[in-house]
């Protein structure tokens, strides 16, 4: 757990934290020597979450804001505010309508203060459609890292945001400016031919697919967008791939081979998809003894309908048995 205060002093807040549990101190600023001493915001980040409620009762209620005189050997430093993170602010969703993850995009540069809910205000007032807001936090201390994935209603508020690009932020004695993203899926079905899964994202504001191979190479070349680069989720961070980077058999001149394997391969799935309706869809008939016959593609069944009758009240029989034992 870790909470968030607003002090100017670096001598004594370690040994002050200490006292309720485990503390380590980490700074908003890369350059932590003495020349660039942070003004405003610091974490302490504590390795028990009892620790955090420790120091919530020691606070004091001070104009709306939980407040504690921070000390230095007994002698009285200033009074500080404490931010404690609550994880129900992780998310917030606005509405129940069932979600498209294909319109959610990645917000980055989120000041680690902020909640969802107040995320979610921002971008509902400058956009519109919001759906879920969800702040991305660290996995041990469950404190937010500074982005979040908004998830619009349709693809108009969608291609509003990536066409912002960013989007601003005022909070108190504050203003950031936080840059919006698509946000990648790790495997996507190919928006075109629908059949295949791909990592191929084109984030131009134009286009805002998931495309296959052979997909992405007939449609931007059929529409002169072959200067277009692929967008692809890396394990850490998100990066693209210039053209002269792309794997050859992505970019070979010989275009037609992928396109008759892509064709088979869609053939393919046609047929499995065919065959398995023909399985799922039997054919009854009757034969000269009045039984009920069902044909399917590789087994025959027959069965008799008071034999069916006779089963079912077995099984509510045993069903009821099973009850009183």
């Amino acid at each position: 757990m870790a909470v968030v205060l607003r002090i100017n002093c670096l001598d004594a807040i370690k040994k002050f934290f200490d006292q309720f549990g485990t503390a380590t101190v980490d700074w908003p600023y890369r350059d932590r020597n003495s020349t660039n001493i942070p003004n405003g915001y610091v974490f302490v980040v504590f390795a028990n979450n009892l620790s955090v409620q420790s120091l919530i009762e020691n606070c004091t209620l001070h104009q709306g804001k939980l407040s504690i005189i921070l000390k230095n050997k007994n002698e009285n430093i200033k009074m500080v505010e404490i931010r404690p993170w609550l994880l129900s602010d992780q998310e917030y969703r606005i509405s129940r309508t069932a979600i498209n993850r294909h319109y959610s995009i990645f917000v980055g540069g989120v000041p680690r203060t902020t909640t969802a809910k107040e995320l979610a205000v921002v971008i509902q007032q400058a956009i519109g459609y919001v759906l879920l807001v969800t702040l991305e936090v660290d996995s041990d201390t469950q404190y937010p890292k500074g982005a979040a994935r908004v998830v619009l209603a349709n693809r108009e508020a969608y291609v509003t945001a990536i066409a912002m690009r960013f989007i601003k932020m005022i909070k108190i004695e504050q203003e950031k400016e936080m840059e919006i993203k698509p946000f990648l899926q790790d495997f996507a079905q190919c928006e075109e031919c629908q059949l295949l899964f791909t990592r191929h994202f084109c984030a131009e504001v134009c286009c805002l697919v998931y495309l296959c191979e052979s997909c992405w190479l007939r449609i931007h070349n059929s529409r002169g967008l072959i200067g277009h680069k692929p967008m692809l989720k890396g394990r850490h961070k998100m990066k693209t791939q210039n053209v002269e980077q792309m794997p050859l058999r992505f970019l070979n001149a010989n275009s037609l081979q992928y396109q008759q394997s892509h064709k088979q391969q869609r053939k393919q799935c046609q047929q499995q998809l065919q065959q398995q309706k023909q399985r799922q869809q039997p054919l009854q008939g009757q034969n000269s003894y009045g039984r009920n016959r069902v044909y399917y593609s590789n087994k025959e069944y027959q069965a008799n309908t008071n034999q069916n009758l006779l089963s079912q009240n077995r099984e509510k029989a045993f069903f009821t048995l099973l009850n009183h034992c």
